[in-house]
């Protein structure tokens, strides 16, 4: 319990509830806002979004069952509270839009004959995926994005590559299935701030070759990912600057772990006291791949030898 002066001469007393924890649950259920039917895990039914990240990182998520903190489920009711004021704004005004047109596409994995209804093995895999907008009239997909705010994209070469080929495979699969005789001829990546909704549209240039090579990439994938599924193998890591992000970090991931000891900044005893003499200064800038100290850092451990 605190006393706070909130005008001069009155104080009240106040305190956070169970020293505040997140109590969001006393609210409401975020569950309601993450998952649901279509994202339960179902056998030979593979995503195609866990397919565009690290496969190590997605095979644990199934295996092991991941199940999120209430910060992440948090996150994740944000965006999907994002996607539905968009998409059921844009579908009230334009009734040419249709939300979360969903995509099943069966696969075979031989020959590298990429064909999209053949049996394998006399069984069916499943590889499936939702059109966040399709805009009939326009021919015209819309990838709906959140983003920390921190994290939207300042120029194009800042976009995860996964931002293109998402749409693009979508793209492909829907011209191949069903829009041959009227194909999706426009892709956008609609990027939008968790913060305060600042939105930018990526247009995306398609072309059928473009297309075939996003979606043989995507149906390697999915034959690995299925490949280690079935045969209980772990698939080696795929390092990115999302590594330091991951929920796995606890596992053995020498891949990660390694790309971490890369990309972050070095940590010893005399950063440490140098940081607490300067807290405005920095010990180490990263040039090339690689961390160099700073003059005045070397200058610093000189003088503490001495």
């Amino acid at each position: 319990m605190e006393e706070i002066e909130i005008l001069p001469n009155v104080k009240v007393k106040a305190y956070f509830l169970e020293d505040g924890a997140n109590l969001v649950g006393n609210y409401i259920d975020l569950d309601d806002y993450v998952g649901g039917s279509w994202h339960e895990k179902e056998d030979k039914v593979l995503h195609i979004t866990p397919l565009l990240v690290c496969l190590k990182k997605s095979y644990h998520n199934d295996v092991l069952n991941y199940e999120p903190n209430l910060e992440t489920k948090g996150a994740w009711a944000v965006g999907t509270i994002d996607h539905n004021l968009f998409q059921d704004k844009v579908c009230e005004t334009d009734g040419f839009y249709v939300k979360e047109f969903p995509l099943n596409v069966e696969l075979e994995f031989k020959n590298d004959e990429f064909k999209l209804k053949i049996p394998v093995d006399d069984t069916v895999v499943y590889l499936v995926g939702k059109i966040d907008l399709l805009h009939n009239r326009e021919h015209r997909i819309e990838d709906l994005k959140t983003f920390q705010h921190f994290f939207l994209p300042k120029d194009v070469s800042k976009v995860d590559i996964k931002y293109f080929i998402q749409p693009i495979c979508y793209t492909f699969v829907a011209n191949h299935t069903y829009y041959v005789n009227d194909p999706i001829t426009e892709v956008y990546v609609v990027c939008i701030s968790k913060k305060n909704l600042y939105t930018k549209v990526l247009s995306i240039e398609y072309t059928e070759e473009v297309g075939y090579a996003c979606y043989k990439w995507l149906i390697e994938r999915a034959k690995k990912m299925y490949g280690c599924l079935k045969s209980a193998t772990i698939p080696e890591g795929e390092v990115s600057m999302w590594c330091k992000f991951c929920n796995w970090l606890d596992l053995p991931c020498a891949e990660g772990r390694e790309h971490l000891k890369d990309i972050l900044e070095p940590i010893t005893l005399e950063s440490t006291q140098f940081k607490k003499k300067y807290p405005d200064k920095k010990p180490y800038y990263r040039r090339d791949g690689k961390w160099n100290e700073t003059k005045l850092f070397k200058e610093f451990k000189q003088e503490s030898k001495n």
